[in-house]
């Protein structure tokens, strides 16, 4: 399954929504605003 995903880059919501779905791509989209927000923070400290 983690073939898939790398390989979806597109955002997606999960079709099948069970509990582990729901819990797995809270913590890819967790993981997905932390990197977004790291990115704003070292580019604000540059310029």
């Amino acid at each position: 399954m983690s073939g898939t995903k790398l390989e979806n880059r597109s955002i997606q919501l999960p079709k099948i929504r069970t509990k582990d779905n729901e819990f797995n791509f809270d913590r890819w989209a967790k993981a997905v605003r932390h990197q977004m927000l790291a990115a704003l923070q070292k580019r604000s400290k540059h310029t």
